[in-house]
């Protein structure tokens, strides 16, 4: 029987043994010391924040707030602004897709989104999506 040499592994080779290695030791960190805090209860939907989820009349904070016809659109939105894409911003405004909120608003919480930090409301008859932070 004639034993055949290893071959040395190639240095793309080392490099993807290290990057798995890598990404095997954060995912077994965030699997062993994140994951309780990763955790959401029914009682507790956004962890940030100490105000429970209910629904009412509730106002909008102090200042001007972006809310959205549907989720998605509130999103779009939320990418425009931090892109500073304000021609799409202003278009979806002028297209009455979102609007701008005053704070001080009065309006009638319906329940949370499907996103853990959005909530939906009523403002005068209409269905509206803005980030949870926006309301009192």
């Amino acid at each position: 029987m004639v034993k055949q040499a290893k071959r040395p592994l190639l240095k793309n080779e080392k490099i993807l043994i290290v990057l798995l290695i890598v990404l095997f030791s954060t995912i077994l960190y965030i699997l062993i010391f994140e994951y309780e805090s990763l955790q959401l209860t029914s009682n507790q939907p956004f962890r940030q924040s100490k105000q429970q989820l209910t629904t009412g009349t509730r106002t909008i904070k102090c200042c001007d707030y972006v809310a959205c016809r549907t989720e998605l659109w509130l999103d779009f939105m939320n990418d425009f602004y931090i892109n500073y894409d304000f021609a799409s911003f202003n278009n979806y405004i002028d297209t009455n897709r979102c609007i701008i909120m005053k704070g001080g608003l009065t309006v009638t919480v319906t329940g949370q989104g499907s996103n853990l930090g959005i909530l939906g409301f009523i403002h005068e008859g209409t269905q509206w999506y803005i980030y949870r932070d926006a309301i009192n």
